[in-house]
């Protein structure tokens, strides 16, 4: 219970009924995720994100993919991102907005956020596999600006604290760059190692089928933890990333071990704020694809276009019509932001509340021999 709620506890002349809703039902604390969302400057941000992504995963594609009944396949288009030409699809075309359901946003969004440790899951084998690895890792390091103003601004929103301007919340990035780079590519290695011992079962099978059998036999736990690894890095990566953003001293591996334990050990718990969290973000891409929808079917009503402007109505369309796919990936880190809160209050206890409001400026004046 907040300070807020013991004071109306404490209160004769006020009734539990005025309690705040959120302190009864903890994945309503989520609702307060959707403003940072809707910041210009992240936003703007978040645009020149998308399509210089965009750009990275055509340039990384390869460009003989095999097109099988007009369908072009290669790592990117198997991943689905939503800012991919397909090769297939040279004029690139937008859907119509709310002719796709909200959902498809949300499955876009994810594919965005999805860690690179969790690609290796699909992998067997050949280039395409390492392709999308770059893909993912790429895209991470693109959106490692707009993702961490929006999760920090998503977390002093959740903690109904003062907002981390841009100039701290920059400088807070400069400071804990490596740290998320870290988190990021530490579940990366864990696997490709773990999986390079089996270059020795391949071996051991080229001189003997027993000591073959054996060492599978003897490792398969190794292929366990291989797995907990890749799946639980779905989850893990990202509230890494919220923690290295929200804890004071907080190094890389308190971050992975809290974003572990949190995905591991609170499946339930966090089933039900990923649930509440598609709500929130089904209904927000909604309303913002409905917006962007009608105001290009006003402007276009009333916008007479000719040859020369053909080409320009072209671009403008595309455009306003994939705003919410950059809504939608803007949205999903920002509650990104509050699951992490929410999580750590079951696991430890620790208030949504409490969180350091300049993060950045109390590590630069932390005590020398302090973690900052």
């Amino acid at each position: 219970m907040t300070e807020s709620a013991r004071n109306l506890e404490s209160s004769p002349s006020r009734l539990p009924t005025v309690y705040r809703w959120s302190d009864a039902i903890s994945p309503l604390v989520l609702l307060r995720c959707v403003q940072p969302a809707f910041s210009f400057t992240v936003m703007l941000v978040a645009c020149a994100a998308y399509w210089l992504s965009a750009a990275v995963h055509a340039q990384l594609d390869s460009p003989d993919n095999a097109v099988a009944g007009g369908i072009a396949v290669s790592p990117g288009a198997a991943m689905g991102w939503p800012g991919q030409v397909s090769p297939a699809d040279p004029a690139g075309q937008p859907a119509p907005v709310l002719a796709a359901a909200s959902h498809r946003y949300w499955q876009q969004a994810t594919r965005y956020s999805l860690s690179p440790a969790a690609t290796l899951v699909g992998y067997r084998g050949g280039s395409s596999g390492w392709k999308l690895l770059v893909m993912q890792l790429a895209t991470y390091a693109i959106w490692l600006v707009p993702v961490a103003i929006v999760l920090r601004a998503s977390i002093t929103s959740c903690a109904e604290r003062r907002s981390t301007g841009l100039a701290a919340c920059l400088r807070l990035i400069r400071q804990r760059f490596l740290a998320l780079a870290a988190v990021t590519l530490i579940p990366v290695l864990a696997i490709i190692l773990l999986a390079a011992g089996y270059w020795l079962v391949g071996l051991l099978m080229r001189l003997t089928v027993l000591g073959a059998d054996l060492v599978m036999l003897a490792t398969a736990p190794v292929l366990v933890a291989i797995g907990t690894l890749a799946i639980g890095s779905a989850f893990a990566v990202p509230l890494a990333w919220a923690a290295v953003l929200t804890e004071r001293n907080c190094d890389v591996f308190d971050a992975l071990s809290r974003g572990y334990e949190y995905t591991l050990r609170r499946l339930v718990a966090l089933a039900v704020y990923l649930l509440a969290a598609f709500a929130i973000h089904y209904v927000t891409v909604a309303f913002v694809s409905a917006v962007c929808l009608a105001g290009w079917n006003i402007a276009s009503g009333f916008v007479s276009t000719t040859s020369d402007g053909g080409a320009w109505a072209g671009v403008s369309e595309t455009f306003v019509m994939r705003l919410p796919a950059v809504f939608s990936v803007v949205q999903l880190w920002a509650l990104v932001g509050g699951i992490y809160l929410l999580l750590r209050r079951d696991a430890n206890g620790q208030e949504v509340e409490d969180i350091e409001e300049d993060l950045a400026a109390a590590a630069d004046t932390a005590p020398q021999g302090e973690p900052a």
